[in-house]
């Protein structure tokens, strides 16, 4: 269990994020925009807390059905996108890689299919090489936590859209 009074988040003292994620895990869609102005602001930007919060956002996802992970994911990813940005993160991904693991499968990019492949090809000749690396996270897969089934995210998304 992390001392969250010793880590930062945006505004600080991460010693909320814990009540914050208990919040959270009860109304993730009234919470998502509060929890990440804290743990990811403007979904570029990630702190300690951002990274000790994923065990907690993968146990969130895990406890819930396939059609309920949606928010965890959508907090996850931004923090996993910038932990490449700073040793810490760096450390803290593979730290928590199981649980990072849990959360987000992307796909292979020469398994994009569809227009997701063109999309990521045409992203890295407009030099936008950051999105050519998200893009393959939508289009992967992830597992049931219950019965262990593996499904498409795209295909999920699209039946709940």
């Amino acid at each position: 269990m992390p001392d969250w009074a010793e880590l930062s988040d945006a505004y600080g003292s991460a010693d909320g994020v814990p009540a914050l994620l208990d919040r959270f895990e009860a109304d993730p869609w009234g919470v998502w925009s509060e929890l990440m102005d804290r743990l990811c602001p403007m979904l570029d930007t990630a702190f300690s807390a951002s990274f000790a919060a994923l065990p907690r956002l993968a146990d969130i996802a895990a406890g819930r059905e396939p059609a309920g992970r949606h928010w965890a994911l959508f907090a996850a990813g931004p923090i996993v996108a910038c932990s490449r940005r700073s040793a810490e993160g760096v450390a803290a991904r593979d730290a928590y890689a199981s649980q990072i693991a849990e959360l987000l499968r992307p796909a292979a990019p020469a398994e994009l299919a569809g227009l997701a492949g063109p999309l990521r090809e045409q992203a890295l000749a407009g030099g936008q090489s950051v999105l050519a690396q998200r893009l393959p996270y939508p289009f992967g897969q992830a597992e049931c936590a219950d019965c262990g089934t593996v499904f498409s995210v795209a295909d999920r998304v699209a039946v709940m859209g």
